[in-house]
């Protein structure tokens, strides 16, 4: 299990043994110009090729690729377009991003043999209420349809999820929620595949998953 936090700590925890490893990266910023203060945002896992990709803040415009060791590989400049990745996912070979700061969703290639990520698509944006839906968080069911989160750019306390198809490029379903998700992954459990969302108000919410 892989995870990062703000003071730029990346730590792997290995389940087996109950031993966790960690590694400070703020060094790996030095040579980024930007004012905007400069931190690890959000992780994701390559698990075939046991890569670590760590996603950044606002205006640095790149990512960091380890290995399952922690060993750093390269740094991936990011497609001009995205400004701030809130939370990223590998998945079937491309990278999901929540851009907080250009209010959209996008696909990117994945590819550590380049410098750069060429941008695939941007992810449908759902209309509702006529607001700026800003993705928070993203995450993928065991059928690889897309799941994210979105939160009004006024921060008012609106929020709601959005399901797209397996490639992306289709919104499906959206679904209001009583408190601000901002955080979720997938879940099976013995009743069948759960959607687990942390709020901004300390509960945890959880949704069935239906089929497409």
């Amino acid at each position: 299990i892989a995870s990062v936090c703000g003071s730029n700590l990346v730590g792997v925890y290995n389940i087996h043994d109950g031993s966790f490893t960690q590694n400070n990266i703020t060094s790996l910023f030095d040579d980024i110009k930007t004012e905007d203060r400069k931190y690890a945002s959000c992780i994701t896992t390559d698990h075939i090729r046991g890569h670590i990709i760590v996603g950044t803040s606002r205006n640095v415009g790149s990512l960091f690729i380890f290995d399952k060791n922690l060993k750093f590989i390269r740094a991936l400049k990011l497609p001009e377009v995205i400004k701030w990745s809130r939370d990223i996912l590998y998945h079937k070979g491309v990278l999901l991003i929540c851009d907080f700061g250009g209010r959209c969703a996008y696909a990117v290639t994945m590819d550590t043999s380049k410098t750069e990520a060429e941008l695939l698509y941007e992810l449908p944006k759902p209309d509702i209420d006529g607001e700026i839906w800003c993705p928070f968080s993203i995450c993928a069911d065991r059928a690889g349809l897309y799941t994210s989160c979105g939160i009004s750019e006024q921060f008012l306390g609106k929020c709601i999820i959005t399901q797209h198809s397996q490639d992306g490029q289709q919104l499906l379903t959206t679904k209001r929620t009583e408190d601000t998700a901002r955080c979720m992954t997938s879940l099976m459990t013995e009743k069948g595949e759960k959607l687990v969302a942390t709020s901004r108000s300390g509960k945890i919410l959880c949704y069935s998953l239906m089929p497409e």
